[in-house]
C-alpha cells in the first residue's frame, strides 16, 4: 500500500491531508485503487479484501483499475510506450492553495485554473479575478455550495469576471432538470462530476469523467473532461491514457502530482506544466519504479 502526503487540504469536503491507496498487479501490467471515503466509496480495506476474495466485479474502482492493467500489461508485451503517436490533452492547474499555488501555475503556462472552493470562498475567487486578468477559472464545490448564495455572489459580479468563469462544478447535489434550470439562470456552464453516471444526452451539463472510479458513459459528449482522482501517478497515467483514447481536445485535468510530496514515481514525471510528460518506459512507463516495489499476492 502508498500513502500520499499532500502540502494542503484537497478539497472543501474534508480536511484530510494524506490519502492512501494500493497498486493493483494483473501479469505485467498495473492499475491503481484509491477509494475516497468522503465521497461515498467503500474503504481502502474493503477493496483489498475484495481483490482477495475474487469479488472485483462488486467495486467499480477495482474494475478501472483491472481495465488498466490488462491494457498497461498488452502494450509492456507488445514493446509500445503508451505516449508515443498518441495525442494527451493539455491539462489545467487543479489549486486548493491560491497563496502558495497559484503564482507557480502562472510560472508554468497554466492559464486555467480548477479551484476547490466553497461559499466561503468566493471572496478569495474574487480577488483572483481581479489579480490575475489572463486567469480562466473552474470552479469545483464538491456539493458544498448554495443556490441562493451562488446566486446572489454571480449577479454581483461583473459581465467581463463572470465570462472568465468557464464553468461551476457539482455546486449542489446533481438534479438534470435543477442543473439545466441554474445553467440557463446564470448563464454559465455546470459541470457533473459525483454523479457522472447519471449524466444523460438531455443534460446541458459538462460531464467529468474520473476513469479510476467509473468506466465511461455512452451519452459522454465531445464536451467531456477528463480528470484523475487526486491519485497516484499510475492513477494519472490512467486518466491520461483514456483521454488521449477519446481523442478529446478539451482542456483536462490530469496532473495532480504537485499537490503531494514529491515521490520516486511523480519524480519522473519531471516539473508540473499543462503537458503531459513522455513517461519512460513501456506501457504507462514507471519501469524501473515498479521493479523496485515488494507485491503481496492476494490469492
Amino acid at each position: 500500500m502508498y500513502e500520499l502526503h499532500a502540502k494542503h487540504h484537497l478539497n472543501k469536503k474534508s480536511q484530510q491531508q494524506s490519502v492512501k491507496g494500493f497498486l493493483l498487479k494483473r501479469d505485467v501490467g498495473v492499475g491503481c485503487v484509491q477509494p475516497w471515503e468522503c465521497f461515498g466509496h467503500a474503504s481502502l480495506q474493503e477493496h483489498w479484501q475484495a481483490c482477495k476474495e475474487g469479488r472485483e466485479t462488486e467495486y467499480p474502482i477495482l474494475m478501472q483499475a483491472l481495465a488498466c492493467a490488462k491494457l498497461d500489461s498488452e502494450s509492456r508485451h507488445r514493446g509500445d510506450s503508451w505516449w508515443v503517436n498518441r495525442n494527451v490533452p493539455e491539462s489545467h492547474a487543479t489549486i486548493t492553495d491560491v497563496d502558495s499555488q497559484g503564482e507557480e501555475a502562472m510560472k508554468r503556462g497554466f492559464y486555467t485554473w480548477k479551484c476547490k472552493v466553497d461559499p466561503a470562498s468566493l471572496n478569495q475567487i474574487e480577488m483572483i479575478l481581479r489579480k490575475y486578468a489572463e486567469i480562466r477559472l473552474r470552479l469545483d464545490f464538491n456539493e458544498t455550495g448554495n443556490v441562493l448564495i451562488l446566486h446572489e455572489w454571480l449577479q454581483s459580479l461583473s459581465m467581463s469576471h463572470r465570462r472568465r468563469i468557464e464553468f461551476i462544478e457539482d455546486p449542489v447535489s446533481y438534479e438534470e432538470k435543477l442543473w439545466n434550470d441554474l445553467s440557463h439562470a446564470w448563464e454559465i456552464d455546470l459541470a457533473v462530476d459525483r454523479d457522472y453516471l447519471q449524466y444523460s444526452s438531455d443534460s446541458m451539463c459538462l460531464p467529468i469523467w474520473k476513469p479510476a472510479w467509473s468506466a465511461q458513459l455512452s451519452a459522454s459528449s465531445a464536451k467531456m473532461i477528463v480528470t484523475s482522482a487526486m491519485d497516484h501517478p499510475v492513477g494519472q497515467a490512467w486518466a491520461a491514457f483514456c483521454a488521449a483514447e477519446c481523442k478529446l481536445t478539451n482542456l483536462c485535468g490530469l496532473r495532480t502530482d504537485h499537490l503531494f510530496e514529491i515521490n520516486a514515481f511523480s519524480e519522473v514525471m519531471g516539473e508540473w506544466n499543462p503537458k503531459w510528460p513522455m513517461i519512460p518506459g513501456m506501457g504507462m512507463g514507471f519501469d524501473q519504479q515498479l521493479e523496485k516495489l515488494a507485491w503481496t499476492r492476494l490469492r
